[in-house]
């Protein structure tokens, strides 16, 4: 797979706060990926973080429902399904994603000793598939271990904004 001239892949937790208003880094992810797409920057995510993506929109959606009414009830555990779905299907039409095989796994191994986090390694063997300019993520270990070009989300919008 081939990147474009301009091309981010943006982190499970990135992604998370693009959709869930209530996280520390929402506004910032929300700029990130208004402007990515303003500006013609292709963006991608790692389809190894799909899953984690939608069950931890799913629970924190429950989070909201169970703080407001004490309890999640079954109707309630449906329409949070349609709106993670929703949400899945949204990232569809903003992203891409980057598929994985058994190389991927490879290179998260062997990973391992600059950073012990699989997820996060698999998501670097993403970024390495895309040919991307940079991984965002908000997480800084990740930042100080990566062997691929990583970035905040703040240093991310600052790079955009001077497109």
């Amino acid at each position: 797979m081939s990147a474009p001239d301009h091309s981010l892949l943006l982190d499970v937790n990135v992604l998370l706060d693009n959709y869930l208003p209530n996280r520390r880094h929402s506004a910032e992810a929300r700029t990130l990926v208004a402007l990515a797409l303003s500006k013609g920057v292709t963006l991608y995510y790692a389809i190894t973080s799909l899953a984690d993506f939608f069950y931890l929109v799913s629970a924190s959606l429950k989070r909201e429902v169970r703080a407001e009414k004490g309890v999640v009830a079954e109707g309630d555990v449906r329409a949070i399904q349609r709106i993670a779905w929703g949400v899945v299907d949204n990232l569809s039409n903003i992203a891409t994603a980057v598929g994985a095989d058994e190389s991927d796994r490879w290179v998260a191994a062997r990973s391992r000793a600059l950073h012990a986090d699989l997820e996060d390694n698999l998501v670097v063997a993403a970024a390495r598939r895309a040919q991307v300019e940079y991984l965002v993520t908000n997480d800084a270990s990740l930042i100080g271990h990566a062997a691929v070009p990583c970035v905040s989300c703040s240093t991310a919008v600052a790079w955009l904004e001077e497109l």
